[in-house]
This record gives C-alpha cells, sequence and structure tokens, in this order.
C-alpha cells in the first residue's frame, strides 16, 4: 500500500476583524449580503415591507354615498367604504375625490395592533 502526503494550499483563514465591536459593526452589511446571495430571503423581505408599507389586499362590500343621488346616477361623493380581506372588516373614509374601488391595497392599522 502506498503512503500518500496530502496538503491543502491555496486557503486562507477567514478574515475577520479582531474586536467583537468592529464585528458588530460589520453585522448589517454581513446580513444584506447574505440576503441578496439568497432570492427566498430577498424576496421575504420584499413581502414583508410590502405588507407594511402598501397594504395587504381587501375587497369592497359596501359604501355609503355622501350625497343623496338620482336614480341610474353614479356616486361622486362617498361618507365611508367597508372592505374585507386579510386585516378583516376595514371601513376607510375616503379623502378629497376618492372612490371606492372594487380591489384596494390597505396598509396596516398600527394603533389597534399595538392595542392587542
Amino acid at each position: 500500500m502506498n503512503d500518500y502526503d496530502v496538503k491543502v494550499t491555496g486557503t486562507k483563514k477567514p478574515n475577520k476583524r479582531p474586536h467583537i465591536i468592529l464585528r458588530v459593526l460589520d453585522a448589517p452589511w454581513d446580513l444584506t449580503v447574505a440576503a441578496l446571495k439568497r432570492p427566498r430571503v430577498l424576496m421575504l423581505l420584499g413581502g414583508i415591507w410590502f405588507v407594511c408599507n402598501i397594504g395587504t389586499p381587501h375587497i369592497g362590500s359596501e359604501y355609503q354615498c355622501r350625497y343623496p343621488v338620482r336614480p341610474g346616477q353614479p356616486c361622486q361623493s362617498f361618507d365611508y367604504c367597508t372592505y374585507h380581506g386579510f386585516q378583516g372588516r376595514r371601513v376607510v373614509v375616503p379623502v378629497g375625490g376618492e372612490n371606492c374601488g372594487l380591489f384596494k391595497l390597505i396598509p396596516p392599522d398600527w394603533e389597534k395592533l399595538a392595542e392587542e
């Protein structure tokens, strides 16, 4: 049986900063690089950002016109719109000339979530 002498060449030790404070300061950059290298993590972070800033989908169920409407005329000014979706039943008061649509993205109600 022949004996083989195996040597590993060309590898370096991990380049870590010597002090723990410098490592803590590098942590956000390391997390960003790790997230960009993994598309699923990037998609998850994008989904979380979308839900927190833009909202979740809701479907309109009913509305109340601010003024009486003649038959056959559309409602021009809305008092409130009611939507159902991921956050349950939400009543939205349109601002300005905003319409009550069939589909709307509604951001989370952070005050209500903080109470629970």
